[in-house]
């Protein structure tokens, strides 16, 4: 009977660490997102740019 209360114990102390551990993890990602966003976007290439606003346009006139 008391092995009984010391298992149910490890899992409930189990599960408190794996939702802990994973509320952490989601912090982390979540900064990791905001600082990236912070950045704004990547610089393109104008060249690749211009091809693909042209090959969107063909597209359009097209439909």
């Amino acid at each position: 009977m008391i092995l009984a209360f010391h298992v149910g114990d490890f899992a409930a102390v189990a599960i408190i660490v794996i939702i802990i551990g994973c509320s952490i993890g989601g912090m982390v990602k979540f900064f990791k997102a905001i600082k990236v966003l912070k950045k704004g976007p990547p610089e393109g290439d104008p060249k690749i740019a211009a091809e693909q606003e042209q090959e969107f346009q063909n597209h359009e006139q097209d439909d």
